[in-house]
């Protein structure tokens, strides 16, 4: 601390040479004031992730997140594309709703009953069939190589297309890497990935 005759320049500027016991009572209002806010801020920083955590799992926000998704997906309704969130996912464009629904786990859980599977825009053309027996899915994996521990396996499936474009490499690798995230999504047992409204799973 800098000095000017003796005393410092803290106590000149504040009006003069402070004695102890001033110096004593300024110091503990300072340590009760550093108190009081850090206690203030952690309750409020709680208070905050609290309605963080509240809103965050609130099945109404969900339902505003998948609108969002749904309006900003609008444009791409008969577009093969990969997917990337549960969001997109569950508010998947129609053409990407059929090869959601191929995937064989999900597949499964719709013939039971345990996922919503689009509700009423997806049609199920191909009665209960699942992997290989089903269609949607034979075009799908189509001339894709399956690896294993110590294997491999290439499967050509020729049938009529039914009128269907058949489906690029890009488009399968697209369809593939949105398995994925469907699957995660499965995994962790919480959001149903076929529900529009972001329904939680059971």
């Amino acid at each position: 601390m800098m000095q000017a005759h003796g005393v410092d320049l803290l106590d000149i500027c504040a009006g003069g040479h402070l004695d102890m016991n001033t110096q004593s009572w300024l110091g503990e209002r300072s340590d009760a004031l550093r108190a009081t806010i850090s206690t203030t801020a952690t309750n409020f920083f709680n208070q905050a992730a609290s309605l963080y955590t509240m809103i965050s799992t609130s099945n109404a926000v969900q339902a505003l997140r998948n609108l969002t998704v749904k309006t900003e997906n609008a444009w791409q309704s008969n577009v093969v594309t990969y997917l990337q969130t549960i969001e997109q996912v569950q508010c998947a464009p129609i053409v990407m709703q059929r090869y959601i629904m191929a995937q064989p786990d999900v597949r499964q859980m719709y013939l039971n009953g345990e996922v919503s599977g689009y509700g009423e825009s997806y049609e199920n053309l191909h009665g209960d069939g699942i992997a290989a027996k089903h269609y949607d899915w034979r075009q799908v994996m189509s001339d894709i190589v399956v690896v294993s521990d110590d294997s491999w396996q290439h499967t050509t499936y020729v049938e009529d297309t039914r009128d269907d474009k058949e489906l690029t490499v890009f488009e399968k690798v697209d369809i593939l890497r949105t398995w994925n995230v469907v699957q995660t999504a499965l995994s962790a047992a919480e959001q149903d990935p076929t529900s529009p409204e972001g329904l939680m799973l059971g």
